[in-house]
């Protein structure tokens, strides 16, 4: 019973890293590219700059032709030593009746640190939703 358990913990970990005889491993896929397949978004667009002591924040979300409503919310974070992430400031309730949505705004921060902004929305179209997220990370 022993050397079964120690026989399973020893396959999961070999499957685990990667060095699982090739009679035993799945098809890889590593050589196919990895596609991001939306329905109703087309794309996202995001930038983060820095000037006299402000981030300048801007995305532009665009759906596909049948999208009439776009709801979105958008997040600027500064990253703490310890790897976690302080929200400074959170734009939400952001909409549109159209197939695209435009953001763009400035918060004041501090030079020496790295910060984040997250985009998340919801895309509508023909009465299905579709939830996208994306960000952007850099130093100041």
């Amino acid at each position: 019973m022993k050397l079964k358990s120690i026989l399973a913990f020893l396959l999961v970990a070999a499957i685990f890293n990667g060095s699982v005889p090739s009679a035993f491993a799945a098809e890889s896929s590593a050589n196919q590219p990895f596609i991001l397949q939306w329905v109703n978004t087309a794309a996202i667009e995001m930038n983060l700059t820095f000037s006299n002591g402000n981030a300048m924040a801007s995305c532009i979300i665009s759906g596909q032709p049948s999208v009439t409503d776009i709801s979105a919310t958008y997040v600027l974070q500064r990253k703490n030593a310890n790897g976690t992430y302080t929200n400074l400031i959170t734009w939400s309730g952001r909409n549109s009746k159209s197939q695209d949505i435009i953001f763009d705004e400035s918060y004041p921060v501090k030079s020496g640190y790295t910060y984040r902004f997250k985009a998340s929305a919801t895309l509508t179209a023909k009465g299905v939703s579709e939830q996208v997220s994306d960000s952007i990370e850099k130093s100041y």
